[in-house]
């Protein structure tokens, strides 16, 4: 069940890169090592941003793993 109904569509962008000085000195890691950063971005129907996320982690400590479960047409307008 979606908590959020409002929600019609979610961006998510997966980026291996070094981290900024901030984030090394935070995440207590080498700035020569990657990190995996996520920036996820939830649209409503009119393109209206009504989540946004930027998560960062030590690259040698993260797994990503995503299901995606669209919604039809046919759900959106039941709702």
């Amino acid at each position: 069940m979606d908590l959020h109904p409002s929600r019609a569509e979610i961006r998510e962008r997966v980026t291996a890169r070094l981290p900024t000085p901030e984030e090394a000195e935070i995440l207590r890691i080498s700035p020569n090592l990657a990190v995996l950063a996520i920036t996820r971005v939830a649209v409503d129907g009119t393109g209206r941003v009504v989540e946004a996320a930027l998560l960062v982690f030590p690259g040698h400590r993260a797994d990503a793993y995503f299901i995606t479960r669209p919604m039809t047409v046919e759900k959106r307008r039941e709702g």
